[in-house]
């Protein structure tokens, strides 16, 4: 440990104190930074064109367009989806928690989701900002301090991270101290006027200083602004981490999860910047003329007398050629002396355009959707790629396992970079209170990485399906393939979605088609009821929600069992159904009109039983009626005056008579 005293200020911005790892660590910031920020590649161009003239580099680095940034930013915005994984959880154990900032709603949870400085929460800044430097940046240095150095009695601090690219580290050594330079500015006034200076942070194991170094009268002067003395023995830093890169001296470089991206988006760039010099300079329509009027000026000599000596000079009108002007600046001019000896009539039409070879400019267009693909490829993020390349000859079959593998990486860096801030912020607003170290862990929430990610568009989804579908697959892997492309179809709206899973999650014979179902059911392979409920489910999943709000949120097997009480309602109704329409189904000449159905025996019998099941409250009196316009074959306001008004059946003596009508 290096006590704050022993620190040689002057000897780190001196460049005496060097960070053993930075010329590495920042050789490989840049490369991806290049790209990210959409700056001019000026190295790499430089590179393929040494001998090139400055005026003619200049002019590309002129016109140059930033291609290679939309790719690192498409990969960097579709990791913002993991956020939206539902395993990305943030949990807290509110037993843990102190009961006195329980009671003050003062704990480490409000805090870091509803009362986070700037961002509202942690995640909001973890994924709008940190993910963006964990991608770019996997040495950078991440320092807490507090938003505020001086806070009223019974306030708290509020620590927050400040996130130093290794361009701004001015040294970094693990678990003792670092130097990091902000992009805050102090303005600073003496008798040479007023001037702004960059203001830095040091942070040791027991102390948080702020501070500007100060140039006055031709002496470099040390002035500190701000201090904060926590003496946790514990430097409230980190450094990013990434993929292993080399071992400097016991130091690890990591670089980037996205750093392969790199070489192909060089590539990319140089390519690009070749195809605008080529557009440029060989792609323009070119007219040509020709001219067959000669420069009335000098009578096409080319010459006029000039002075008071009547000396030649070339003719300023023609500029010597001898011939009219004809838009020099748009055409390339064919002088023509029809006059002269062997002179040859022009062709007509006397203009035209010179035909240009523009296989050059589409080889090098071609290389650059080529790179720019590849580079995408190299992460196993391809599918991000507006236009398809052809798979023979530079695309591989995208394998959802690499995404995935790819994505957990990331989010394993997330996770470590939340949980440090955490920590920290713990320490910083809490450790003035709650001075034992265990007390304050067990503050501290777990976080879960999700095993599947929601990365791939829905397009990509349906092919994959269509292959799986093809190929004959499973009905239960159909089935999970066509929920995930519903619910990620319906991700932004959570009642469709909320209905959606639960359709699936309770369907007992989902993805088996209806005639397969009925042939399960003759041949007793399935039973009625799976059947009923399989045959019903998106009915019975809508009454269960509109009946209960919660039914979403209950246990599956209470969810189960009230589809199968659904269900059994229906199996009843079939079967009264069946009743009703034995009397009408027996002994009926069909032929007959619905009138003398009606006044036939069996149509009478018929009736009566019906009306029975209505008047017993075991049968709705609307049902029967369409039953029996269906069945009779009347209207339905026939049908109603058929069936007339039941009473509902009050008592044994009512129950009786009806029984005495059949």
């Amino acid at each position: 440990m290096t006590p704050i005293e022993q620190i040689n200020i002057f000897d780190h911005h001196d460049d005496k104190i060097k960070w053993n790892i930075k010329k590495d660590a920042l050789k490989l910031y840049k490369a991806l930074k290049t790209h990210a920020n959409g700056e001019i590649p000026e190295e790499i161009i430089k590179e393929r064109r040494p001998n090139e003239p400055d005026a003619i580099m200049d002019y590309r680095f002129k016109i140059y367009a930033p291609k290679t940034e939309h790719p690192i930013s498409k990969v960097i915005t579709s990791l913002t989806k993991i956020r939206r994984s539902p395993d990305w959880k943030v949990d807290y154990d509110k037993t843990k928690e102190p009961a006195f900032l329980v009671s003050a709603d003062k704990t480490l949870k409000s805090y870091l989701e509803s009362e986070y400085p700037v961002y509202d929460n942690l995640d909001s800044w973890l994924f709008d900002e940190c993910l963006q430097n964990i991608m770019i940046d996997a040495n950078a240095v991440c320092v807490i301090v507090p938003l505020s150095y001086n806070i009223e009695v019974g306030e708290f601090y509020k620590p927050i991270p400040y996130i130093a690219n290794v361009d701004e580290v001015i040294y970094y050594k693990e678990n003792d101290y670092t130097i990091v330079k902000t992009d805050r500015d102090y303005e600073y006034a003496d008798e040479s006027g007023k001037r702004e200076y960059d203001i830095y942070i040091l942070s040791t194991r027991n102390e948080i200083v702020e501070y500007v170094i100060l140039e006055t009268k031709g002496q470099k002067v040390y002035f500190e602004l701000k201090r904060l003395q926590h003496n946790f023995d514990e430097l409230q830093a980190f450094r990013f981490r990434g993929l292993f890169y080399k071992n400097e001296d016991g130091d690890i470089v990591w670089k980037t999860p996205i750093n392969s991206m790199v070489t192909h988006l060089n590539e990319a760039s140089r390519m690009y910047s070749d195809l605008q010099a080529e557009y440029v300079l060989h792609m323009h329509s070119e007219k040509w003329t020709i001219n067959t009027n000669t420069c009335k000026k000098c009578n096409g000599t080319g010459k006029t007398k000039v002075g008071l000596a009547m000396s030649n000079s070339t003719c300023s009108g023609c500029n010597g050629s001898g011939y009219d002007t004809v838009s020099p600046f748009q055409n390339r001019v064919i002088n023509l002396d029809l006059n002269r000896p062997n002179s040859q009539i022009p062709p007509i039409p006397p203009a035209g355009y010179i035909q240009k070879n523009i296989e050059i400019a589409n080889l090098l267009r071609d290389a650059v959707k080529s790179n720019l693909y590849e580079a995408l490829e190299a992460v196993n993020m391809q599918f991000l790629y507006n236009v398809p390349i052809d798979e023979s000859g530079i695309a591989k079959q995208w394998d959802r396992d690499e995404t995935d593998n790819f994505a957990h990486k990331v989010a394993g860096l997330l996770k470590y970079v939340r949980e440090n801030v955490a920590y920290y912020t713990c320490n910083l607003r809490y450790g003035f209170l709650i001075q034992d170290a265990k007390t304050r862990e067990q503050m501290l929430p777990t976080i879960s990485i999700p095993q599947k990610y929601d990365l791939v568009n829905n397009a990509l989804l349906i092919e994959e399906y269509k292959q799986a579908k093809d190929a004959n697959l499973s009905p239960v892997i159909l089935a999970s393939m066509e929920m995930e492309i519903s619910l990620k179809r319906f991700t932004h709206d959570s009642d469709v979605s909320k209905y959606t899973m639960l359709v699936y999650k309770l369907d007992p014979l989902y993805g088996v088609s209806e005639d397969n179902k009925m042939m399960r059911l003759q041949n007793n392979g399935i039973t009625e009821k799976d059947y009923v409920v399989s045959s019903n489910i998106q009915k019975f999943v809508r009454k269960a929600l509109i009946e209960d709000e919660q039914f979403a949120f209950k246990g599956y097997a209470e969810q189960v069992a009230i589809m199968n009480k659904y269900a059994d309602e229906v199996m009843k109704e079939n079967s009264i159904s069946t009743d009703l329409l034995a009397p009408l189904e027996n002994g009926l000449d069909p032929t007959q009109s619905g009138n003398q159905l009606a006044q036939s025996v069996g149509g009478l019998t018929g009736m009566i039983e019906i009306v029975k099941a209505v008047a017993s409250g075991v049968y709705d009196l609307e049902a029967a009626v369409s039953l029996v316009a269906q069945r009779f074959g009347i209207s339905e306001d026939e049908a109603r005056k058929q069936l007339g008004t039941p009473q509902i059946i009050q008592s044994e003596q009512q129950a009786d008579k009806v029984a005495t009508l059949t």
